[in-house]
């Protein structure tokens, strides 16, 4: 799997792109690197394009993930309330349409987008 997790100081958005194969460990990962950057620009809009990935992940895993995330959150000292965050797939999206679901019901602000630029534009507030 590669990945790039970077500042867009432009559009005041932390981006990681996602290409191949990937599971939710690698996720996490790439969230634990995602608030480092957080932390040093104070930057809480986060971008996760997975259009280019196909995730490895079974619907427990989906379910599981939202508090995983929180709880990974809350050890860089952060609140998941705080971030905002919106995901780009491909095709339907369906087992993403349920993580969406699952994660909004446990407070985290999130969105699922197929297109990149409708995304930011949520995240900007445009």
């Amino acid at each position: 799997m590669t990945y790039t997790v970077e500042y867009n100081a432009n559009t005041k958005i932390i981006e990681s792109h996602f290409q191949g194969e990937t599971d939710l460990e690698e996720l996490k990962e790439v969230a634990r690197k995602t608030l480092q950057i957080v932390q040093q620009t104070n930057c809480l809009n986060v971008l996760t394009d997975l259009s280019d990935a196909s995730l490895n992940a079974s619907v427990v895993d989906l379910f599981e993930h939202p508090q995983q995330l929180a709880e990974i959150i809350q050890e860089a000292g952060l609140n998941v309330h705080m971030l905002k965050r919106a995901f780009v797939v491909r095709g339907d999206g369906e087992n993403f349409k349920f993580y969406e679901d699952v994660a909004v019901n446990r407070g985290h602000t999130v969105m699922l987008f197929h297109d990149l630029d409708k995304a930011r534009n949520w995240l900007q507030g445009k």
